[in-house]
């Protein structure tokens, strides 16, 4: 079995004429890099009970079935919803999705990336958006259902619809992660990269307006928008995820 899930992975991964299927980090799996690669469902919900980290619990609520015997994913979907959805959870819950992004920004720009123009974990990005919901999601999904979701649009709804952040703050984070992603979406169009630079070049930014529609007549005008609304985005994002993840967290530490 690991051996065709190595083989599985390595075809969805290579690109063809008709580009790629997905990308799989294997190394997610319980116990990493050293963990078997096909467990059975009772070790792995033996290990999360045992050893799992808040980074794993962040990272199963987007959890959901894509291939393989749907039993099976259901079987461990119920099994995981115990660690995932605490009842009782205190402020830790948040401070380790402050810690995780920090951590990620931290090596980021060890490796030598320029995080001011990374469109997903650049502050202001779109890692912000989806951390500050999964805080969220974590600290009152054991107690309020709606909230168990992947999608980070309906989430977003149903912080709203429960009350738990205003309307407009959720719209305002639910408009910003739409530019975000179609930004995104946009600069992989060319050459189907695999990437989330936000191009520093004048011509390459030309470009980018284009594709996500700005359609001022002069060139220099549509470049500037959306150097404007890029700005706007990244500053009202990283505010509300500062606000809302990074102060509350400070202000319950020692």
């Amino acid at each position: 079995v690991a051996r065709l899930v190595q083989v599985f992975k390595k075809h969805l991964e290579v690109p063809s004429e008709d580009g790629f299927g997905y990308r799989v980090d294997l190394e997610l799996r319980p116990e990493g890099r050293g963990g078997v690669i096909a467990n059975p469902v009772d070790a792995a919900l033996g290990y999360y009970e045992s050893f799992g980290a808040d980074w794993e619990r962040q990272m199963m609520i987007r959890l959901r079935h894509v291939a393989g015997p749907r039993a099976t994913a259901a079987a461990f979907e119920r099994g995981i919803g115990p660690f995932v959805w605490r009842r009782s959870v205190g402020p830790e819950a948040i401070r380790g999705v402050r810690a995780m992004k920090r951590r990620i920004e931290d090596e980021r720009l060890e490796a030598g990336r320029d995080l001011e123009a990374d469109l997903k974990e650049g502050p202001g990005g779109i890692r912000d958006v989806e951390f500050l919901l999964q805080a969220f999601q974590l600290f009152f999904g054991g107690r309020e259902p709606a909230l168990r979701t992947g999608n980070v649009l309906l989430g977003l709804e149903a912080l709203a619809r429960l009350g738990l952040l205003p309307e407009p703050v959720t719209f305002g984070l639910r408009d910003t992660y739409l530019w975000l992603r179609r930004a995104e979406h946009c600069v992989q169009m060319v050459d189907e990269r695999q990437t989330q630079a936000f191009p520093r070049e004048p011509t390459a930014q030309l470009g980018l307006a284009r594709r996500m529609g700005y359609a001022e007549h002069e060139g220099r005008s549509a470049r500037e928008a959306l150097l404007d609304d890029w700005t706007r985005v990244r500053t009202e994002v990283r505010r509300h995820f500062e606000t809302l993840v990074l102060e509350s967290a400070r202000a319950d530490e020692p």
